[in-house]
């Protein structure tokens, strides 16, 4: 490429940054410091790793950078598969963004869409790269909203070995039409899934999970079902002496046969147990604090992944306990209004996307940690708590 391509190149950057400036999250303080010791931020998080001496770790890391200099941005680009996508999860974006108003103050990241003037994927001025947001509920089917299309899954981070488009994407179904009441758990679940696009991954996947938490594999969906399945073995994956009980401890702890076998229990494998080349290539790219984050938002509660109709109350169909038998709760309430994310991820997302001069627990950083900020996106404000305290 010579130089004056490079050059406009450049150019045509800085001005799509400075056109879509305007959609940009606008972050104020309202209030003062609602924590006498604001400064003191614990580092708990799993996720992608920074990009150093221009070098990607494993093939995925941080967004890249669009606007170098002092005022460095590093957006998370999204666009709508459909006008039905845009249509039922644009509200639910806009709060999830808000969510995460502490960790765009202290870092360089934001999430905006790829093109100021249309937010449809279809549109030919929207890269290839761009995140591609798809409902993926069906009007009028309960049966498939329900259960076939009861999770979400997005892409953690930036794919910059892949070059196909729309290698980005995050398919939602949380949100089931016409259903007002899950409204307040699809933002949640949304601020979760935009945790992944940036690059964070669950902290219930940590390798050192299991000196935190209890993994209950038999309370997973499906593991009935998988128990008489193994039993057979179609796809021959064990040694025919192996009993039921060891073959299922197998299925449990490892992403080959968890595949074939209890795809329910992928979500809850630590990278030791991982051995296709495809995601241990993906593990490569993460790495975690030294610090285990209960209270984080890229925690599962602890009947995630139970059978349909589960929730706290039913403590003996946990998936997921603490180590002395408590619950895990995403984002550190069951409320899923008071849900937030957590000093430590707040922590993942400045690490990923640093801002030049702000500095852990000094100036702005202590400033934003502490207060309440005021984000006005699309017109509309929100008010949005101090993110939550490390539990010690």
């Amino acid at each position: 490429m010579s130089s004056t391509t490079s050059l406009i190149l450049l150019l045509l950057n800085v001005m799509l940054f400075l056109r879509n400036r305007s959609e940009l999250p606008r972050i104020d303080t309202v209030a003062k410091s609602l924590h006498p010791n604001a400064s003191a931020v614990t580092r708990r998080w799993i996720g992608v790793q920074p990009i150093k001496d221009n070098k990607v770790i494993g093939g995925y890391g941080p967004w890249p950078v669009l606007c170098a200099g002092p005022q460095q941005t590093q957006p998370v680009r999204f666009c709508f598969k459909d006008d039905r996508s845009e249509r039922n999860l644009q509200p639910i974006l806009d709060k999830a963004i808000a969510k995460w108003a502490h960790a765009m103050t202290v870092s360089t990241m934001s999430i905006v869409p790829d093109n100021a003037d249309t937010l449809s994927c279809s549109d030919p001025k929207v890269r290839d790269d761009a995140l591609v947001i798809v409902d993926g509920t069906k009007d009028g089917n309960d049966e498939y909203n329900w259960n076939e299309c009861s999770t979400e899954s997005a892409t953690t981070g930036y794919d910059y070995a892949g070059k196909q488009p729309g290698r980005h994407l995050l398919t939602f179904c949380h949100l089931i039409p016409g259903e007002d009441s899950t409204h307040d758990k699809a933002v949640k679940a949304m601020t979760h899934e935009l945790g992944h696009v940036m690059g964070l991954n669950h902290e219930h996947q940590r390798p050192d999970r299991d000196n935190y938490l209890t993994f209950h594999c038999e309370n997973l969906d499906g593991y009935s079902k998988a128990v008489a399945d193994v039993k057979i073995d179609e796809h021959a994956l064990f040694d025919d002496d192996m009993n039921d009980d060891a073959r299922m401890r197998v299925v449990c702890a490892d992403d080959v046969a968890a595949g074939t076998y209890l795809p329910s229990a992928l979500s809850f494998l630590r990278p030791q147990d991982v051995r296709s080349k495809a995601q241990r290539r993906k593990w490569k790219a993460y790495q975690n604090s030294q610090k285990f984050d209960i209270d984080s938002i890229m925690i599962y509660d602890s009947f995630s992944g139970s059978p349909a109709g589960t929730n706290l109350d039913d403590h003996k169909k946990w998936v997921l306990t603490r180590k002395d038998g408590g619950a895990v709760v995403q984002g550190g309430d069951v409320d899923a209004v008071k849900a937030k994310v957590s000093e430590g991820d707040v922590k993942a997302v400045a690490r990923l996307y640093p801002k030049p001069g702000v500095q852990e627990g000094l100036g702005e950083w202590d400033v934003a940690m502490g207060r309440r900020l005021k984000v006005l996106i699309r017109g509309l404000e929100h008010v949005v708590d101090p993110p939550r305290k490390a539990s010690r």
